[in-house]
């Protein structure tokens, strides 16, 4: 879990979830302590990675397993913001991003800002970390996890076949 400083720690042991876990969630919960942390952390390894290490790009960062933690213990729908929530956490220190173009009454196009990701990769890359936090946590198998991310990047796909051939009319 990396340390140090993080947009969405307010002090040593409080997470501000509109910086970790979803924008419109001004809330403030206590962190997690390392220990509880390193628990879990051990926990995982032992029972669901034969003892490996996680790999860097999709361990969730102790700000986000307490968020996370926190909206599971309060019987929330484990939804997180994936505008906010990524591999690396709040190091990156930035909202994802990106501008869509939608069709106006008169025919042409305007641009939009969009928060989230901009593509199923930058969805994937958001999802590992969520995948790993819902793991670590014992709220869902990995099975059912990767099951669920083949289901949108099928739905991703089609997307991708029908706007393309929206394209060539």
């Amino acid at each position: 879990i990396p340390s140090g400083p993080a947009a969405g720690v307010l002090g040593v042991n409080k997470v501000k979830l509109s910086t970790v876990l979803d924008q419109g969630d001004d809330s403030e919960i206590r962190k997690m302590s390392m220990a509880e942390i390193r628990n879990l952390l051990t926990r995982w390894k032992k029972c669901h990675n034969d003892g490996e290490e996680p790999l860097e790009d999709e361990e969730a960062t102790g700000e986000q397993l307490s968020a996370l933690a926190h909206r599971l213990q309060q019987g929330g729908t484990p939804y997180v913001d994936f505008g906010v929530w990524r591999a690396h956490g709040s190091e990156l220190g930035r909202t994802l991003k990106f501008a869509a173009y939608f069709p106006t009454p008169g025919g042409g196009y305007s641009m939009k800002e969009i928060v989230g990701p901009s593509s199923f990769a930058e969805w994937e890359r958001s999802w590992r970390v969520y995948a790993f936090g819902m793991e670590v946590l014992g709220a869902a198998p990995r099975t059912r996890l990767d099951r669920y991310r083949r289901h949108v990047q099928t739905l991703s796909c089609l997307l991708y076949t029908s706007d393309a051939a929206d394209d060539s009319l």
